[in-house]
């Protein structure tokens, strides 16, 4: 079975930071878990002190960065349940523009086509 990794950056308005960490701890997370195949998801924040000393990017950066693993024999299967999920209520806390999803797979993997 092929295992894979989503990464999830996004940024949230400032005032719904709380709401949206409660929502994605208590709504999103159990959601994710509940699909088949899916493993773990881990949530990162941004650390206000950055390896470079130089800030002229700084306000590049996404704040929150989820890792949600998950294996599967029929990617798009799963991808196409991923994209079935509600998201709705994440529309209320994101900045509009600032969310990117990445699929990443382990390069190491062999598996039969």
């Amino acid at each position: 079975m092929a295992t894979y990794v989503i990464a999830v950056l996004c940024n949230v308005h400032a005032d719904s930071e709380r709401e949206f960490n409660e929502w994605y701890e208590t709504e999103h997370i159990p959601e994710l878990l509940g699909l088949p195949g899916f493993l773990s998801v881990k949530r990162l924040v941004l650390n206000d002190l950055q390896i470079s000393t130089d800030d002229s990017h700084s306000q590049d950066h996404f704040r929150h960065l989820a890792l949600i693993d998950f294996e599967t024999d029929d990617l798009a299967a799963t991808l196409a349940a991923v994209r079935n999920l509600d998201g709705a209520q994440a529309a209320n806390f994101l900045v509009p523009g600032q969310l990117m999803a990445s699929l990443y797979r382990d390069p190491t993997a062999h598996v039969a086509p």
